[in-house]
């Protein structure tokens, strides 16, 4: 469906996708494809888009052609996200005993928008290594003390914390993820991988923060932008980058003006960027370079949170047309991409997969 598209297309498509097909092609006489079909195809759709779960989905296809013929509509899921509102949008697009009450053209729309503005707390995922100041960035964020910050890797966030904060007025829900280490690398992976997904399928996830410090090495910057960006958000969640330990610098602002160009060479494309200190230091002794990385962090987020609606649109359509990968392209992406080696990409791809995260739900 084109942006701003006021009316529907009707589909070339024809009859034989069975688990999307409109019950009146199962009748005696042979009758051509309508808009009114490709609504009832849209109602399918958007069932899928939303649980993850295709239509008809623990039925094989005789049973499925039975209930078709006699006017049935596929059963509803058990997914927290199929709300009533939502489910009756969906019936009424399918109404297999009398397609003239499918929804027009301007009701698909309304509904369609209405999902894509629905406001609620954005989700935010910061991603790095342990000690890069993850937790000191949320208090910096939320304007206090809310995250506990630790003096060494060894006791940094061992588990993916949640924080709800506010900034200006609109409300955050940001996941501080366990820090990647060498002791726990393919661990804060597994958890990291698991969270996008599971957040994905409750809704969308509006951003993804990549905390690194200024002083990581050009290798491990590539890999760790294409874990976020490729591998956990699979292209098509916004990243942002966040570079602390630049309080001794003169302008903070000058990592990025230095190696920005590097970066572009490389295909590390962000939304945005802060460059920052995330501690005031001894006795307040950074005060100033702080607050200048406070403002810095907020104008970040007010920038991918305008974005936000616009992005999720493309999420929506991106997570549903996207392929499943199979193990062998995730071993792919992790070793040629990501700086994983294959015994170690094998086993996080086996671990996610035995425990039932799948690439899309």
């Amino acid at each position: 469906m084109r942006e701003g598209l006021s009316y529907l297309h009707l589909s070339k498509a024809r009859p034989g996708a069975l688990r999307w097909t409109a019950a009146e092609f199962f009748s005696a006489t042979p009758i051509p494809t309508t808009k009114k079909s490709d609504v009832y195809s849209l109602g399918s759709l958007i069932l899928y888009v939303l649980s993850g779960e295709q239509p008809w989905a623990k039925m094989r296809d005789s049973q499925v052609i039975y209930e078709l013929c006699q006017r049935h509509n596929p059963p509803r899921p058990q997914s927290p996200v199929i709300s009533q509102q939502r489910w009756s949008f969906i019936q009424d697009c399918w109404s297999p005993g009398s397609p003239d009450r499918r929804p027009t053209a301007t009701k698909v729309l309304s509904f369609i928008r209405s999902e894509l503005n629905t406001q609620g707390p954005k989700k935010i995922v910061l991603f790095g290594e342990s000690g890069v100041g993850k937790s000191s960035l949320i208090n910096l964020i939320a304007g206090e003390d809310i995250a506990t910050v630790s003096d060494s890797a060894a006791t940094c966030t061992s588990r993916t914390e949640m924080h709800n904060i506010t900034v200006d007025s609109c409300d955050l829900v940001v996941f501080d993820t366990v820090g990647l280490s060498a002791a726990t690398y393919l661990d804060a992976l597994e958890e990291a991988y698991t969270l996008l997904r599971l957040l994905q399928s409750d809704g969308d996830v509006d951003l993804i923060v990549l905390c690194v410090r200024a002083s990581l090495s050009w290798h491990s910057l590539e890999h760790q932008y294409r874990l976020c960006h490729e591998f956990l958000g699979q292209e098509q969640i916004p990243v942002a980058m966040v570079v602390t330990g630049l309080e001794y610098e003169h302008r903070m602002e000058k990592w990025w003006d230095d190696h920005s160009d590097w970066m572009d060479g490389h295909g590390i494309k962000v939304t945005a960027h802060a460059c920052i200190t995330a501690t005031p230091g001894y006795r307040n002794a950074l005060a100033a370079q702080y607050e200048e990385s406070k403002r810095s962090v907020r104008a970040l987020l007010r920038t991918c949170i305008r974005g936000c609606n616009r992005t999720r649109t493309r999420n929506i359509l991106g997570w549903f047309g996207a392929p499943k990968s199979t193990r062998g392209q995730m071993v792919q992406l992790l070793t040629s991409r990501c700086g994983l080696d294959e015994e170690e990409a094998e086993r996080l791809v086996r671990r996610i997969q035995r425990n039932g995260v799948s690439e899309r739900r």
